[in-house]
């Protein structure tokens, strides 16, 4: 049984890595695509790598919600079980999408001008 700074410590780990991960797909696959689809589609990534579920119903603990779904569906009670983690990988999926759309609301930053440097 992991103790709750394990449990916590495991969790931030797997919260890094797929910060990294979502990183390098970025910088690799997704900077060739036209900016808002490549927003776009890094926020679903993190929001389907992040988001987190209760494994079953009497659980203290929570795991990602993608690997919920898949499990409880293949290996559980089947769509009853993983219904929950899927609602909840839905819903972030549509608020990362709001917030990817968002961004493109943002003003942009004014190029700033280079400063003649004065000679000696």
């Amino acid at each position: 049984m992991l103790t709750p700074e394990s449990y916590v410590t495991g969790m931030l780990v797997y919260v890094a890595a797929a910060l990294l991960a979502t990183g390098l797909a970025y910088r690799f696959w997704f900077k060739a695509l036209p900016t808002m689809v490549a927003r776009v589609l890094v926020a679903l990534l993190l929001a389907w790598l992040i988001t987190p579920a209760q494994p079953s119903a009497g659980s203290e603990t929570l795991a990602p919600a993608l690997v919920v779904a898949v499990f409880n569906w293949v290996f559980g009670e089947g769509w009853a079980a993983a219904r929950q983690a899927v609602v909840l990988l839905g819903l972030a999926s549509g608020v990362a999408v709001l917030l990817a759309l968002a961004t493109a609301l943002r003003p942009k930053r004014a190029q700033r001008q280079a400063e003649p440097i004065e000679s000696r």
